[in-house]
């Protein structure tokens, strides 16, 4: 659920922030833990079906929703790759009042052992090839943060397609009002090396790594920020 590319995101974003106009266990909220295996939360990215839905207010008025949904795809090869890799699919659906649903949705491929994100191919037919990724780690207290991924962004996903821009993320293990979230933070930039916007994506974890009912994610673009939740 927690690793969308700018390109991904960027009609979501655009829509929320214009001025006009399931999971599993409910871990993290009775017990604050030590530590929380948060490479574990990120293999239920690859082997759980679920789905969040949250709520927010729009910086120009009116509330919007948010669901976000992931499941298991079969392993696949990566546009250049040779080899197989297992995939999650990932699908972000925006809903609106009088406004028709804008659905921004990719498939995420993580290396078989480090799980670590290696590409992402979005249904607009644009692809993020990770330059540098790193594994999250078995343990970790909240309060703990640390280098994600940096990708290349391009124009399609044909093998030698332009690079249009960057989107690198770190990740976050935060206590927000007792509910402990796992958070995947990216932040998007053109070819120019300007920030096109960024994204907190937030999901409730417990000590074991299984992921909860509870989610949170934040649209920045424009000097507009705004956040939507379920608790």
């Amino acid at each position: 659920m927690k690793n969308y590319s700018s390109s991904a995101l960027a009609a979501a974003t655009t829509l929320v922030l214009a001025a006009c106009g399931g999971g599993g266990s409910d871990g993290g909220t009775a017990t604050i833990a030590t530590a929380y295996d948060v490479t574990a939360a990120q293999r239920h990215l690859l082997t759980d079906s679920a789905s969040w839905t949250m709520t927010g207010s729009r910086p120009a008025g009116g509330t919007y929703t948010i669901i976000a949904a992931q499941s298991p795809l079969p392993a696949a090869v990566p546009i250049g790759g040779t080899t197989a890799y297992p995939r999650s699919r990932q699908v972000l659906t925006l809903q609106q009042t009088g406004v028709a649903p804008v659905v921004a949705a990719q498939n995420v491929f993580f290396d078989s052992q480090s799980l670590a994100i290696i590409q992402t191919e979005a249904d607009d037919n644009t692809c993020s090839i990770a330059t540098s990724n790193s594994a999250l780690p078995a343990s970790a207290a909240i309060g703990a943060s640390g280098p994600l991924y940096s990708l290349s962004d391009r124009a399609s996903c044909a093998i030698g397609a332009a690079a249009t821009g960057t989107t690198t993320a770190t990740w976050s293990l935060e206590n927000d009002a007792g509910v402990v979230l796992l958070c995947w933070n990216a932040t998007g930039k053109d070819a120019a090396g300007a920030v096109l916007g960024s994204t907190a994506s937030c999901v409730q974890v417990a000590a074991d790594g299984t992921l909860g009912t509870k989610a949170r994610l934040t649209l920045s673009a424009d000097g507009l920020t705004t956040t939507a939740r379920n608790y």
